[in-house]
C-alpha cells in the first residue's frame, strides 16, 4: 500500500490555480520542444536552409520568452489558466508562423482574441446544441498537446471526398473539448480538486486523443463522409457528456447531434511534427547477449551527474565535474516485423562508433554512463507507446543487449508521456514492467526514472511515478520484502522558485522513504542552468546538506569550456 499524499493548500500571493499554470507552462514548454526537434530531423539540405535555421532559432527564443511570463502568471494572485494563455497566445502565433515556415506550410494569418474566451455552457450536450465558438489557437488540457496534422484540405487518392470537411469538423470537436477542460479547470477550487472531478477531466482528455485517432482514420479513407465522421464521433461525445455532466453535478442528457461546423476553422497549433528520422541499422537484436557480471544490485551512492547533448556529438570533450552521463536522447521502436529496436533519434545510428568511443573515455575517466530513453516533447516520448504486455520482455532484453555490446551502465528512463494516474494506467504498469525486466538481467545495471517537480495531491506526477514503481516493485514470498528496480527518481526542478523547489523534493524524499525504501542518495535534484528563479549553486549546496544528488542540465558540448565550468562549480557548491 503507498502512503497518501499530504494535502496543502496554494501560498498566499501566488495564483489561486497555481498548480494548472504549471502544467499548462510544461504544455507549451514541450510542445515547442517537438517543433524544433521535428526541424533537427529535416534532411540535410532542408535543414540547412537559412530560412529553416533562423525559424529553429526563432522557436528555442521564443521558448525562453515563454518563462518570465509564467513566473508572472504564477506569482499573481489574480492569475487563472485562462490569463496565462491569453499572455503567450502571441508566443503560440510566432512559434506556429516559424514552424510552418521551415516546413514550408502555409499559416493562415492569426487573430488574437482581445479577451479570454468564455467556457461553451454546459447545455452544448442538450438538444438544442450552440455551436462552439473556435478560438485560433485551441487550449491545450494538462497533456502534451494533441498532435493536430497539418493536411491540404484537398480530396487526393485514398482520401474522403469530404476530407476538407472532416478536417473543420474535427477543429470543432478538438476546440468544444478544450472548452468542457476549461470550464472544469474553472470549477470552484474545492470542486476542480475532488476525485471525480480529477477522473473525470483525465477521462476528457483521453476521449480527445480518441477523436484524434477517429479522424485520421476517417479523413484517409475514401469511403467516409463527413456524416460518418459525425455519426462515429457520438460514442465520443456521449462519454464526454458523461464525464462533464458528473464533474459539475448536472444530470445528463444524451445528445442527438455533436456539434457541426458552419464555418471554416483556423488551422490549429500545435502543428503536425513528422515522424522521427530513424535508420534500420543498428539494430538491437533480441537474442540475449550473455551478461558480464551478475549478482545482488550495489549500493547506491550519492553521484553527481549531467544529461549530455546530444547524440551526435560523441567526439566532444568529456564532462569535469561528474561521476555519471546521462547521454539524450535515445529511442524504442519495432521494425516491419515488429521485433524492439534501440537505437537513437536523428543521426545517432550513424554515429554508433562514435558513441562507443565515448563511452570508453568517460569510463577512463571514472565516469559511468547510461542511455537516456525518452523526454520532453512528442516524438521523444511517444517511445513508450510501443510497449505491450507481449512485447515488453522483448525490449527489455534489447535495452540489456545495447548497454552489453555498447559498455553503457544502464538506463534513465525519462517516461513525460502520461497526463494522469488516470492516464492509460496499464501502459504506465508497462513502463514500470520495462524498469524491473531490464533490472532482473543485470542488478548491476543502473535504473533512474525522471519526473516533474511539482509535488502534492494538485499535481498529475506523485501518481505516475507510483504506477509506474509499484508495477517495477517485487515482493519476496519468504520474508514480504518489497525491491524497487529504480535506483535513482530524478527530479526536474527546473522552473520555479528554491523555496518551491526544496518543498515539493523533500514531499518526493518522504514518499519514495516511505514505500520503496529510498535514502537521501537515490533522489536526485534536477538543476536547470538556464533557469532564472533560482541559483544553481545554492541550490546545490542545499542538496549536498541534504544528502540528495545532483545532475545538471544540460551539458553542451558545443561550449565545453563553459559547461565544464558549470559543473565544477555545482560539485565545488555541493561540497561546501
Amino acid at each position: 500500500m503507498t502512503t497518501p499524499i499530504s494535502s496543502s493548500q496554494p501560498n498566499t500571493g501566488r495564483s489561486p490555480v497555481a498548480d494548472l499554470i504549471y502544467i499548462q507552462y510544461i504544455n507549451y514548454f514541450n510542445d515547442i520542444n517537438t517543433k524544433v526537434h521535428a526541424l533537427d530531423q529535416l534532411s540535410g539540405d532542408k535543414r540547412n536552409q537559412a530560412n529553416v535555421i533562423k525559424d529553429r532559432a526563432q522557436l528555442v527564443t521564443l521558448q525562453q520568452q515563454l518563462y518570465p511570463i509564467y513566473i508572472s502568471q504564477y506569482g499573481n494572485s489574480n492569475a487563472t489558466v485562462d490569463s496565462f494563455k491569453t499572455a503567450v497566445a502571441s508566443i503560440e502565433n510566432s512559434v506556429l508562423t516559424a514552424y510552418n515556415d521551415a516546413m514550408s506550410i502555409p499559416t493562415p494569418l492569426p487573430t488574437v482574441p482581445t479577451t479570454p474566451p468564455l467556457p461553451t455552457p454546459i447545455d452544448t450536450y442538450t438538444n438544442n446544441q450552440p455551436t462552439p465558438t473556435t478560438t485560433p489557437t485551441p487550449t491545450p488540457s494538462p497533456t502534451p498537446p494533441v498532435i493536430t496534422p497539418v493536411i491540404t484540405p484537398t480530396t487526393a487518392s485514398g482520401r474522403s471526398p469530404e476530407a476538407s470537411q472532416i478536417y473543420n469538423q474535427y477543429l470543432t470537436y478538438y476546440n468544444d473539448i478544450n472548452t468542457k477542460i476549461t470550464l472544469l479547470d474553472q470549477l470552484p477550487y474545492n470542486q476542480r480538486t475532488q476525485a471525480n472531478v480529477i477522473l473525470d477531466r483525465a477521462k476528457i482528455v483521453s476521449l480527445q486523443k480518441d477523436l484524434y485517432t477517429l479522424y485520421t482514420n476517417q479523413y484517409n479513407n475514401s469511403n467516409a463522409t463527413l456524416s460518418t465522421f459525425q455519426s462515429a464521433y457520438a460514442v465520443i461525445q456521449n462519454n464526454i457528456a458523461l464525464a462533464i455532466n458528473d464533474a459539475t453535478n448536472t444530470s445528463s442528457t444524451t445528445p442527438v447531434t455533436p456539434p457541426v461546423t458552419t464555418n471554416p476553422a483556423p488551422t490549429p497549433t500545435p502543428t503536425a511534427t513528422p515522424p522521427p528520422t530513424t535508420t534500420p541499422t543498428p539494430t538491437t537484436p533480441v537474442t540475449p547477449v550473455a551478461p558480464v557480471t551478475t549478482g545482488t544490485a550495489p549500493p547506491v551512492n550519492v553521484v553527481n551527474s549531467t544529461w549530455y547533448l546530444t547524440w551526435t556529438s560523441w567526439d566532444y570533450p568529456i564532462p569535469d565535474g561528474v561521476k555519471l552521463v546521462d547521454i539524450f536522447v535515445g529511442n524504442m521502436r519495432v521494425d516491419s516485423s515488429g521485433n524492439p529496436v534501440i537505437d537513437g533519434f536523428g543521426t545517432m545510428s550513424q554515429n554508433i562508433s562514435l558513441m562507443d568511443n565515448f563511452i570508453k573515455a568517460c569510463h577512463a575517466k571514472g565516469i559511468a554512463v547510461k542511455m537516456s530513453l525518452g523526454g520532453g516533447g512528442g516524438s521523444y516520448d511517444n517511445c513508450w507507446n510501443v510497449l505491450t504486455n507481449s512485447n515488453v520482455a522483448g525490449f527489455a532484453q534489447a535495452l540489456a543487449n545495447f548497454c552489453y555490446l555498447h559498455g553503457a551502465d544502464g538506463i534513465d528512463f525519462d517516461v513525460e508521456n502520461f497526463t494522469s494516474a488516470q492516464d492509460r494506467p496499464a501502459q504506465q504498469a508497462l513502463v514500470g514492467m520495462l524498469i524491473k525486466d531490464f533490472k532482473n538481467i543485470n542488478p548491476n545495471f543502473q535504473t533512474s526514472l525522471c519526473t516533474n517537480a511539482g509535488f502534492g495531491p494538485y499535481y498529475p506526477w506523485p501518481g505516475i511515478v507510483q504506477n509506474i514503481l509499484n508495477a517495477a516493485t517485487t515482493t519476496a514470498l519468504a520474508t514480504n520484502k518489497k525491491t524497487c528496480a529504480l535506483d535513482r527518481l530524478y527530479i526536474m526542478s527546473y522552473f520555479n522558485s528554491l523555496s518551491d523547489e526544496q518543498g515539493w523534493i523533500n514531499g518526493w524524499a518522504d514518499m519514495m522513504k516511505t514505500n520503496y525504501g529510498f535514502t537521501p542518495a537515490q533522489i536526485t535534484v534536477g538543476l536547470n542552468s538556464e533557469t532564472t528563479s533560482y541559483d544553481v549553486n545554492a541550490f546545490a549546496k542545499w542538496a549536498g546538506s541534504k544528502g540528495f544528488s545532483t545532475a545538471v542540465w544540460p551539458y553542451n558540448p558545443a561550449i565545453s569550456a563553459q559547461s565544464n565550468q558549470l559543473t565544477n562549480s555545482v560539485l565545488n557548491a555541493y561540497k561546501s
